[in-house]
């Protein structure tokens, strides 16, 4: 379906309103916790090494001597919620979040508390046994909903009201937070990558827009990096770009980890070593060699040292040279990356809250991701990320910020078409592990360097069936 069309559909569908009585009559949510809700407006990998999200404030406590703007709190007097949430890609959103909270403790007459940790320490936080004492909500990044079902309280009430209220879910952070039929966590937000490229050197070698096939992808590689212009492909052993990359080129060529069933390895597949053979012919007649050794930020740097043509990234590159190299960003643009014969995706990251079942605060904490979760709340989210950041739910697709830059609009295309690792079986612990020990990215990084594509594929096979097995 034409993409401007379909967020035109989205937007239309949506634009209804869902009072708090029809919610509490249709979805049975406790009382207790929606009195204080106004009406609802209109419609971590366990990777070696970490990736450690900068560390924000330690703790942002909320004073909650202002009174209530009704006069009086739904929650009985000296309630407090604390939550334990990981820096996200924009500073500018959580900065938003801490105010968010701020306002509903102060209209609420409830103490809320922010810690902000990385994302390595809060999956260390939930694996350790009191680790989250005293914590309320935990900030949930991709599968840690299933990583730890056992520890989080049903949310279908909410998650499904909202859903309901604004458009639906994009399908990766629904996956991420349904754990066998179950909201073990709303979803909030998604970060995914799109192709950033220099419009100025795809004109001079005769390409007037950034292709939508691979097979475009691989003709134009070649010309721009005979013209000295090479693609930055990420393909070394470090959290993000890599994979954003190869399970992209992966899928686009129908290869998959294993099947729905979560069990069957089915990496060693003609469509697998299609996917290899044109990453092959593509990293060598198209690519910059120096991708095999670089972190996160190699492809940023040589992108902004005007070293390559395009790299696979995520808005945060885009919007950086926006503000401190503007010229370079005059002369770039976004796109999503191309389709294989199998179609287009990529992973993305997505963000959720969860409700521990230990909370004693459980009605204030649902209220609270209620009214985190409406538009008006969830729009001052996304304007602070100025771009870096997609709403998990559709509705959101017309959010100011999107037309403020049309650009931006290719990571709302990559959020609609994201998927989890694991994909297609539903995420799980072997899914994760496949993605700390790099076994896809590995897959084609030894091919890049010689080795025979079956050869690869078999030891990525071996890889998956003791992952699997265990």
């Amino acid at each position: 379906m034409d993409e401007g069309r379909r967020l035109g559909d989205t937007a239309r569908r949506t634009n209804r309103a869902l009072t708090r009585r029809q919610f509490v009559r249709h979805f049975g949510v406790v009382a207790g916790g929606l009195l204080a809700l106004p009406a609802f407006a209109a419609c971590t990998r366990n990777a070696p090494p970490p990736t450690v999200a900068p560390e924000g404030p330690p703790e942002t406590a909320v004073d909650p001597a202002t009174p209530s703007v009704s006069g009086r709190s739904a929650f009985r007097e000296g309630t407090a919620l604390k939550l334990l949430l990981a820096g996200s890609a924009a500073p500018a959103a959580d900065d938003a979040l801490r105010a968010l909270a701020t306002e509903w403790g102060r209209e609420q007459g409830v103490a809320v508390t922010i810690e902000t940790v990385g994302n390595a320490a809060l999956r260390a936080r939930l694996a350790t046994p009191g680790g989250t004492a005293g914590v309320d909500i935990v900030g949930c990044r991709d599968n840690l909903p299933w990583l730890h079902a056992d520890l989080f309280a049903d949310l279908s009430a909410e998650a499904e009201g909202l859903g309901a209220a604004l458009g639906g879910y994009y399908d990766a952070p629904a996956a991420q937070a349904r754990v066998a039929g179950v909201w073990r966590a709303i979803p909030f937000s998604v970060v995914p990558s799109a192709v950033i490229y220099r419009t100025d050197w795809l004109k001079a070698v005769g390409a007037s827009a950034f292709p939508t096939t691979t097979d475009g992808l691989l003709k134009l590689g070649k010309a721009l990096k005979a013209a000295g212009h090479p693609f930055g492909a990420p393909a070394g052993r470090s959290a993000d770009d890599p994979r954003a990359l190869w399970y992209a080129v992966l899928w686009a060529f129908g290869g998959r980890v294993t099947e729905a069933d979560g069990r069957t390895i089915a990496i060693n597949t003609p469509e697998t070593a299609a996917a290899i053979e044109w990453a092959r012919g593509f990293w060598s007649e198209a690519c910059l060699a120096e991708g095999l050794m670089w972190d996160d930020s190699g492809n940023n740097l040589a992108y902004a040292d005007a070293q390559i043509a395009a790299t696979q990234n995520g808005p945060g590159l885009y919007l950086k040279l926006k503000q401190e190299a503007p010229e370079i960003a005059a002369v770039s643009a976004l796109a999503p990356f191309p389709a294989g014969p199998a179609g287009q995706a990529a992973p993305v990251t997505t963000r959720a809250h969860a409700l521990l079942k230990t909370s004693a605060n459980a009605d204030a904490a649902r209220a609270f991701l209620l009214w985190l979760g409406q538009r008006a709340q969830t729009e001052r989210y996304l304007d602070a990320g100025g771009g870096a950041i997609v709403a998990a739910l559709r509705a959101f697709e017309d959010s100011p910020v999107w037309a403020r830059d049309p650009q931006l609009r290719a990571f709302l295309a990559a959020a609609s078409a994201g998927r989890w690792v694991g994909w297609p079986a539903a995420p799980s612990r072997a899914a994760d592990d496949t993605d700390a020990h790099f076994v896809v990215v590995d897959m084609f990084a030894r091919v890049f360097v010689g080795k025979n594509v079956q050869l690869s594929i078999g030891e990525a096979e071996t890889a998956l069936r003791g992952i699997y097995a265990s």
